[in-house]
């Protein structure tokens, strides 16, 4: 132990020295944790038509993308756009009319993503209904008195000779409250998206057709942003897009049928069967979901035709240039 004492007073100022030191490894693990950026997105309802956006959101897209999603279900296409225009929300899933309408009302806002192309909404009605024809005189749920599904509702019905006083309207926004409202017996049809058109034929009721098989050229749902935000966020849109994109390839990939029904099954409360449904109707059949996020301009315009045809525009409409902004995605293309 004696000739250990030599060695004390060199041990001692050792530690000195390394106490004065700063300390480094726990800071620096601190540090190098990245900061994932906040982005407030906002939905009308969960259905299938944001199904690449749900794929995202269980992959981990977004979180590999350094995005941190808050996403905000608002009920309603105009409730949307006003959390839109106040800045509620940063980015919005918005339907093509509504925010046509918006912009003509001077909302500083642009599109710059479609999500899902031609709309493919069902016409159910109660099982003694076998035909169009049948809807004479009945009450059936749509949107809005000018919005999407009554334009829809309103071609389809034309088919067979039904002008727009042979059946009354009620008004419900979004498809979930649309398909409870003729269950519960209030109305004898209404117009659903997927997978909610499926549940409603499991449960009884007649499918009487699909719009897609009248408006084919028809821009349907896609996301929009005020323009001063996008200008001061390019990065961040740019991060989505590619998030959203991989869900999307992800979704079409015949390898992973199984896990995107079930993912969708999970996110609607619906049966798998109804996910399966849908499956086969989306992916394997129609493919609505643009590759890309690409906007197809023809789209566009017959959003517009179709808002003359209901007088609330004048021929010849604006440019759809006016209402989208197709630069982000091409970039992204390129």
């Amino acid at each position: 132990m004696a000739a250990l004492r030599p060695l004390v007073p060199i041990v001692v100022l050792l530690a000195g020295l390394f106490a004065a030191l700063p300390s480094r490894a726990a800071p620096d693990a601190v540090v190098s944790a990245p900061q994932r950026i906040p982005l407030r997105v906002g939905n009308v309802s969960i259905t299938a038509i944001s199904w690449p956006f749900w794929i995202a959101e269980s992959i981990g897209s977004f979180e590999q993308e350094g995005l941190d999603v808050d996403l905000s279900i608002l009920g309603s296409a105009p409730a949307l756009t006003t959390a839109v225009v106040s800045g509620t929300v940063d980015i919005g899933r918005a339907s093509m009319d509504v925010h046509i309408r918006a912009v003509e009302r001077g909302a500083p806002i642009t599109w710059f993503a479609t999500e899902f192309g031609t709309p493919i909404y069902a016409l159910l009605a109660h099982p003694e209904i076998t035909s169009y024809a049948d809807l004479r005189g009945r009450t059936i749920v749509v949107d809005a008195p000018n919005g999407i599904t009554t334009y829809l509702l309103r071609r389809m019905l034309a088919t067979a000779g039904l002008g727009p006083d042979d059946y009354s309207l009620v008004y419900v926004g979004a498809t979930p409250e649309r398909l409870a409202a003729q269950l519960a017996g209030g109305v004898q049809a209404s117009v659903l998206l997927q997978p909610y058109d499926f549940a409603g034929e499991r449960q009884g009721q007649r499918r009487l057709g699909n719009s897609n098989e009248v408006v084919r050229n028809y821009e349907f749902a896609g996301y929009n942003a005020r323009r001063d935000w996008l200008t001061r966020n390019e990065d961040t849109v740019n991060r989505y897009i590619r998030a959203y994109t991989a869900g999307q390839r992800w979704l079409y990939d015949p390898a992973n049928k199984e896990q995107a029904i079930q993912r969708l099954s999970e996110r609607t409360r619906l049966s798998v069967d109804d996910s399966r449904s849908t499956y086969e109707l989306y992916v394997e059949r129609e493919r609505p979901f643009p590759v890309g996020m690409r906007i197809n301009q023809g789209g566009v315009q017959g959003v517009l035709d179709s808002l003359v045809e209901l007088g609330e525009l004048t021929s010849p409409t604006p440019p759809p240039s006016k209402y989208v902004d197709p630069s982000y995605v091409d970039r992204l293309a390129q």
